[in-house]
């Protein structure tokens, strides 16, 4: 897809850079893609300027157009890393789901836990990590409008989004894909809600405080009993909606 350098020539986008989970990341790499997730967060993709991250990153901006190519390189290869580990669980554990109910289709809450799981590991494990700022960041690339992440959007969401509305569509068989595919969106959104700390997860039991931090599981089943009880009651509000119009 091409692109407007600042000075009006037109560029072409570098295709993304993919790493080798297996080999060790270079040191200098490793750091301009630390920088990049928390400026991106802040800034947006718009608003980060390779000057800024490369002054946070402590390199030079020909150090990050040496190892990327350009910004936009550098965002694509942040992204990939960071939902790639996700969308290869969300697909592994969905074929698991299938395998196991065969030859009847699993249940909804069983394919909506293997969506929204492997998010929560992921929030868990970077938090472990120190990398606190990975939630927002896939919230930053849901509600960024940059053109250029277009293309990147539907490469690294439409084919894990996609396989699941099958799979969705064939347990609720009277609702249309439209509206399950709305459904679905629904539910990501609630997901990058959650894992991005929009939600004060305090919550009131018999009267005592009670945190769903204390127990990940407890919040991950809530979510996923809550999408699940949405998209069937979507289908009968259609249902009904249809009969009112008759």
């Amino acid at each position: 897809m091409p692109r407007w350098s600042p000075s009006g020539i037109q560029e072409s986008v570098p295709p993304p850079i993919r790493f080798d989970p297996s080999q060790p990341l270079d040191p200098t790499k490793a750091r301009l893609l630390s920088s990049a997730e928390v400026l991106l967060t802040e800034r947006g993709v718009n608003g980060m300027s390779i000057r800024a991250l490369a002054a946070s990153a402590g390199t030079s901006v020909s150090a990050a157009h040496y190892h990327f190519g350009s910004k936009f390189a550098l965002v694509a290869a942040l992204f990939e890393a960071r939902l790639e580990p996700i969308n290869a669980s969300r697909l592994a554990g969905l074929e698991a789901r299938l395998a196991e109910s065969a030859p009847a289709p699993p249940s909804l809450e069983a394919v909506l836990e293997a969506f929204v799981r492997p998010s929560f590991e992921a929030w868990r494990s970077g938090e472990a990590m120190g990398r606190t700022a990975t939630p927002h960041l896939l919230a930053q690339l849901h509600a960024d409008r940059c053109p250029d992440l277009e293309d990147l959007k539907k490469r690294l969401f439409e084919p894990v989004f996609g396989r699941y509305l099958e799979v969705v569509a064939e347990i609720l068989p009277d609702q249309s894909l439209s509206s399950l595919r709305v459904g679905l969106a629904y539910v990501s959104g609630l997901l990058l809600h959650t894992v991005g700390g929009h939600i004060d997860l305090a919550v009131r039991r018999e009267g005592k405080p009670a945190s769903f931090e204390e127990s990940d599981e407890a919040l991950l089943r809530y979510l996923v009993n809550f999408a699940a009880s949405g998209l069937r009651s979507a289908g009968a509000l259609a249902s009904h909606q249809e009969g009112v119009g008759e």
